[in-house]
């Protein structure tokens, strides 16, 4: 489930204590750990523009700050995790023309998917090297085609 929360002080000294537990299992093999993102960051707040909660649950969000937006999504089919890297996980990226993300890629020998419209939104997925899912969005005049 995703959980929205506020900065929490607690955060500094979590990752010290659950960094060290890391390091001193690891050994030699943990060249660097970092703590990165918005719990890193005091004050890094996103504020949610929309949300999706069909069964009462937190399934989907955009998240906005400043000029950059964030939106996420868990798998609402009720899948089991899987154990490869990126099954499951989706990123949309809110960009300026998703059309021509989708030429773009095109012309680099990047498989996407055609250009379709939801939610007054044209998109284009590409899944990365990893598995990840990412979703190119950019918003529409068009009719919905999904």
């Amino acid at each position: 489930m995703i959980e929205i929360v506020d900065y929490r002080e607690s955060w500094v000294k979590d990752f010290k204590e659950i960094g060290s537990v890391i390091r001193t299992a690891l050994g030699e093999l943990a060249v660097r750990i970092d703590h990165i993102g918005s719990t890193s960051v005091p004050g890094l707040g996103f504020k949610m523009n929309n949300k999706w909660e069909p069964d009462g649950k937190l399934r989907w969000c955009w998240l906005q700050h400043g000029g950059a937006a964030l939106m996420l999504q868990q798998d609402h089919e009720g899948k089991p995790f899987a154990s490869k890297r990126g099954t499951g996980v989706k990123l949309h990226f809110i960009c300026e023309d998703a059309k021509l993300v989708y030429e773009q890629a095109q012309k680099r020998g990047i498989e996407a998917s055609e250009i379709e419209v939801g939610n007054g939104m044209d998109f284009t997925d590409i899944i990365d090297p990893d598995g990840y899912e990412l979703c190119f969005e950019s918003p529409t005049v068009e009719e919905d085609t999904v």
